[in-house]
């Protein structure tokens, strides 16, 4: 491998953590620091932020954590309709694999969040398996799908979960 082919596969990588930053912290710009969720235009932009790290076909695989979803546009219509009250999305330990304008990525996940249906705190845990395309807009995700996902209850209430910074609640 040359030095141009080494560096190039770094700044791939580096793109592809970017742009796997700026969706967790746009699925989690959706809710307040205290556990509410946002207004209806705030939770709209945060969905349109998370599906532009999509290419325009992308395919979204959720199982039974949300079905299928199939381009950009389905995409964000899913991500605009939350189950959550709360979350904290956290992508580490990255496999990234890059081969020209094309890439695999598998993370771990960790999920910090509240249920809207019940206000039960729980932690998801699981791996993601993605395809990325590099498109002229940058690198995008052409498919991602859980390879698995657990749920692991941690309190009944939205209480038990506190913010100490920025929203100053006692601990």
């Amino acid at each position: 491998m040359t030095l141009e082919e080494r560096l190039a596969r770094l700044e791939a990588c580096a793109a592809i953590a970017e742009v796997m930053e700026r969706y967790a912290t746009a699925a989690d710009a959706k809710y307040t620091a205290l556990r509410a969720k946002r207004a209806r235009a705030e939770i709209d932009r945060a969905a349109a932020g998370q599906a532009a790290c999509f290419a325009p076909d992308a395919l979204w695989q959720g199982g039974d954590f949300g079905g299928d979803r199939q381009g950009r546009a389905a995409i964000e219509a899913f991500f605009r309709v939350s189950p959550w009250q709360f979350t904290a999305h956290h992508y580490g330990q990255p496999l990234i694999g890059v081969e020209g304008g094309s890439a695999t990525a598998s993370w771990r996940l960790l999920e910090l969040g509240i249920r809207e249906a019940d206000g039960r705190v729980v932690l998801l845990t699981g791996r993601v398996a993605q395809s990325w395309a590099q498109l002229p807009e940058g690198w995008r995700i052409a498919a991602m799908r859980f390879e698995s996902l657990h749920a692991i209850s941690l309190a009944d209430t939205p209480e038990a979960l506190r913010c100490l910074i920025p929203a100053g609640e006692s601990f």
